[in-house]
């Protein structure tokens, strides 16, 4: 993890946040998950229960978390299988756990259901995905646990099937 936002993937076993982040609370300054159901982040500060509403970490949870300097995160990987994921229609934060491929191959499955898919990058850039447009991509590859946001335009939202 670098100083600044960070797009990270937690593969660990569910625990309470405080116990996942704790090789790297002290410098831990906020963190944010994607609740798909109203579109809006929950989030969670170090020692302001009352502004936070994240407790748990369950496995393949995609964070956004905002560091005061660099650490490495080391987890212990869950034993938990995630071969596919429900999208809902506008936006949806996941961790990709399917093999290393090219982007258009991992996403082959729900093409024309989604517009773009982001990536943040270590250097806090944002690297797109965006199947049948003009304007060159950004991300090649998927590589397991990667943390991606995706748009997806299908109405009832669609299926992600993580393909080995």
């Amino acid at each position: 993890m670098v100083a600044g936002w960070n797009d990270r993937c937690y593969v660990g076993e569910e625990k309470s946040i405080e116990d996942a982040l704790a090789g790297i609370a002290s410098k831990v300054l906020a963190v944010y998950r994607l609740n798909t159901s109203s579109q809006k982040f929950d989030r969670w500060f170090p020692g302001m229960p009352g502004l936070s509403d994240i407790t748990t970490l369950k496995p393949y949870d995609q964070l956004f978390v905002l560091m005061s300097a660099g650490a490495e995160w080391v987890q212990e990987k869950s034993t938990a299988q995630q071969p596919s994921v429900s999208l809902v229609e506008g936006w949806n934060s996941i961790c990709y756990t399917g093999e290393q491929k090219a982007v258009t191959d991992a996403t082959a499955g729900m093409a024309g259901k989604f517009g773009i898919l982001y990536m943040l990058t270590q250097s806090q850039a944002w690297a797109k995905y965006a199947p049948g447009s003009p304007d060159p991509s950004d991300i090649a590859e998927l590589k397991p646990y990667d943390s991606v946001l995706v748009l997806v335009t299908e109405p009832g939202g669609t299926q992600w099937v993580f393909d080995p």
